[in-house]
């Protein structure tokens, strides 16, 4: 019937974004610990040094590893300076530096004899470069995520499609998930269709901070896909204030911790998620490793399935929210008139 084919396409739906919102939140979570931007930003200095200066690549990384530590343990930041150690293997927790400030610490590290100012104006042009390789580094992370999801749940979309459209009862209970699962990732997928991240807390933090800049940054956007984007739109803002440089790095600060806070929102999605997902029995290596190697054979339809699902992971869950509601919407339309007209009366007595 009609009605069970849209049946399967709802939870096939649901299983996708479910999966989908847990490789995003591992990719976020990611990015935080191993200190993605920081890694970018390190090495669009590092280039910087590498052209505009006669010091050989081992001093640009030095340098560059200098100049982020001192910025980084600015008391202004209010965040705990990161070791050498961290900082050689993972990189700074800054994740974007001013022309300004960069041109004083570029000035501390090169000497009054280098044109401090002109290197850090040509650190503009790394700008856009430096965000498409963010982007590709961010694009690695989530298809390395969406293969191991795929393998460690072993959600082979073949044998999943074939077990929805044969277990009514088992389908039945996932489609009726459905409408509560789309209210509850209304706002992540919102978030994540949108690229951006909200930070106004940070922004009510520094008018607390600096009251005279408040009228000033009233008008100053509260969501950024980089949060440097934020700190340029800011020094615009309030280029003639005698206390710019400190007034920065106290937002990149604000910044830091509300991003911090964001990851701590990120680890309780990959609890819940988690959870919904063993409600409707995908659970980590149910079947052990027979799924890939069973009685002497390499189970070769189940790998081609998990790589078919980790391609679908990929579209996104923006893609797989879309799919769901329109799914689901179908499927409502499909059911019979008396069990609707039973639903809205039962409805109706609450």
């Amino acid at each position: 019937m009609l009605i069970d084919i849209a049946g399967t396409i709802v939870a096939f739906s649901v299983i996708m974004l479910l999966l989908s919102l847990l490789v995003t939140s591992l990719s976020q979570v990611t990015q935080h610990y191993l200190r993605l931007r920081g890694r970018n930003l390190r090495f669009g200095i590092r280039r910087l040094l590498e052209s505009e200066t006669d010091l050989d690549p081992t001093e640009c990384l030095k340098s560059t590893n200098r100049i982020l530590n001192g910025y980084e343990s600015n008391p202004l930041r209010g965040q705990k300076e990161s070791s050498h150690l961290a900082m050689a293997v993972l990189g700074s927790k800054v994740t974007w530096i001013e022309s300004k400030p960069l041109e004083g610490a570029l000035s501390k590290e090169l000497g009054e004899d280098a044109d401090s100012k002109a290197i850090a104006k040509k650190f503009e042009q790394f700008d856009k470069p430096l965000r498409k390789r963010f982007a590709q580094t961010m694009r690695l992370v989530s298809i390395g995520w969406a293969v191991v999801i795929a393998a460690t749940f072993q959600v082979s979309t073949p044998e999943l499609i074939k077990n929805l459209s044969l277990d009514r009862e088992y389908r039945n209970e996932i489609v009726k998930s459905a409408p509560d699962l789309l209210k509850s990732t209304e706002s992540q997928i919102h978030e994540i269709s949108n690229s951006e991240s909200s930070y106004t807390e940070s922004i009510q933090k520094l008018s607390k901070s600096y009251p005279e800049i408040k009228e000033a940054i009233n008008g100053l956007e509260a969501s950024a896909l980089y949060p440097g984007d934020l700190s340029e739109e800011l020094a615009d803002k309030i280029e003639d204030h005698e206390d710019l440089e400190s007034i920065i790095v106290e937002f990149e600060g604000y910044l830091y911790q509300e991003a911090e806070k964001r990851l701590d929102q990120n680890i309780e999605n990959l609890k819940q998620i988690s959870s919904q997902l063993h409600l409707i029995d995908i659970r980590p290596f149910r079947d052990e490793m027979r799924f890939y190697y069973d009685q002497g054979k390499i189970q070769i339809r189940n790998i081609i399935g998990i790589l078919v699902t980790a391609i679908l992971l990929m579209l996104g869950a923006p893609f797989w929210f879309n799919s769901l509601t329109n799914a689901l919407a179908f499927h409502d339309l499909l059911k019979p008139k008396d069990s609707q007209t039973k639903s809205k009366g039962k409805g109706g007595e609450k």
